[in-house]
């Protein structure tokens, strides 16, 4: 189930939240994430498919959080937003990687 909810936040600000994806009633996400945005503002699908290919820098208007997950290894990744690097937990598994493959 996906709730909308509406949130406001001052323009150049940074959460210092620690941030949990995809765990919950269903369990962990059992897949793979070519990159995480957060906008402050909620998107049409029509939008979220308009600019699914976009590049983004991390200064456009209204995106929260943007971590590209670009690194290819590491337990890292740069949030383009704050330029901070928050922590992978749980063991990430970079795509290309020998060991990358669902577990049953």
């Amino acid at each position: 189930m996906i709730a909308e909810a509406t949130a406001a936040y001052p323009a150049g600000s940074v959460s210092t939240l620690n941030a949990t994806i995809a765990t919950g009633y269903a369990g962990a996400l059992r897949g793979s994430l070519d990159e995480f945005r957060i906008w402050n503002s909620a998107r049409t699908g029509a939008e979220v498919i308009a600019n699914l290919d976009n590049p983004i820098v991390g200064y456009e208007p209204g995106l929260v959080t943007y971590l590209p997950f670009s690194e290819g290894s590491g337990t890292t990744t740069l949030e383009l937003v704050s330029a901070t690097t928050p922590a992978l937990t749980g063991s990430p598994i970079w795509e290309g990687s020998s060991t990358a493959t669902l577990a049953a």
